[in-house]
């Protein structure tokens, strides 16, 4: 896994200082190799034992650890230099490459979650998804995709709808959230609402250490990573978009044969309608 992407997915975690020493190392992450815990505590502003607190909190056992892992990354991740003269296409090819890779990373080491998630899903009574603003362009996406598979979903813009479905929930259904920062009010009441009667949850978000991933062990995490310029990206819809295409093709492998037969249903529900 890109470790600056890992560092990324446990800034909202992080404490004001721990982030500012997160801050520097995403900023400088080729300087790392050569400063002493001193060096940088007094670059970030920070107190030593706070960098110790923010190596163990990402997984590490003390800087030295860290900066070790940080430089094998540094090696393993390079990637060409984004230059400008190769045009916008070019640029955003790079980056939109950078967040595939970074996903993929994080997925990998999610394949069990991966799985439980599929399973639970492939034998629902109906999926309820919960998300709100940007996010729920995607939710009603997946909607219509576990539809299109003989599914029953459902999935209602409006929060307070969201709400009363998830009052109504079994056990027998399954409450997926998507939420970016891993925080929205609205989801995670839903969520709470949902838990009370049953159903297995499940959740993508960009963020590890978030208030969904507390809430539900099924929440996927996948890259973090933003361009930070005048242009508006895609970047975190991107990576939530490649983990739910993963996600549908583990649903499809456990019952292909049902499945197609139910494209085949769905598909010539709308053939006539084709000009």
């Amino acid at each position: 896994m890109n470790l600056l992407a890992k560092i990324n997915s446990f800034f909202p975690s992080l404490t004001k200082s721990e982030q500012k020493v997160a801050q520097f190392i995403l900023a400088n992450p080729d300087k790392i190799e050569v400063i002493s815990i001193q060096e940088l505590a007094k670059q970030a502003k920070v107190g030593e034992s706070t960098i110790v607190r923010f190596t163990r909190k990402i997984g590490f056992d003390g800087y030295q650890q860290f900066k070790l892992e940080l430089v094998k990354n540094q090696l393993r991740e390079a990637l060409p230099y984004m230059d400008e003269k190769k045009g916008d296409s070019w640029i955003v090819q790079q980056q939109l490459q950078e967040i595939l890779i970074n996903t993929q990373q994080f997925l990998n080491e999610q394949e069990e979650k991966l799985n439980c998630i599929a399973e639970n899903i492939s034998k629902a009574e109906c999926i309820y998804l919960f998300a709100v603003g940007n996010s729920g362009t995607l939710a009603a996406d997946c909607a219509n995709r576990f539809i299109r598979i003989g599914k029953k979903a459902i999935f209602h813009s409006d929060s307070h709808i969201q709400a009363i479905n998830a009052s109504v929930m079994t056990n027998k259904d399954v409450a997926f959230a998507i939420t970016v920062s891993g925080n929205t009010k609205d989801v995670l009441l839903n969520l709470n609402i949902a838990s009370e009667t049953g159903a297995f949850l499940a959740a993508i978000t960009n963020y590890s250490n978030s208030s969904v991933t507390n809430l539900t062990e099924n929440a996927l995490v996948c890259s973090p990573k933003e361009y930070s310029s005048v242009y508006v990206s895609f970047a975190s819809k991107v990576s939530q978009m490649y983990t739910m295409d993963v996600l549908f093709r583990k649903i499809v492998d456990l019952d292909k044969e049902k499945i197609q037969s139910l494209r085949n249903k769905t598909n010539n529900a709308l053939i006539d309608r084709l000009i």
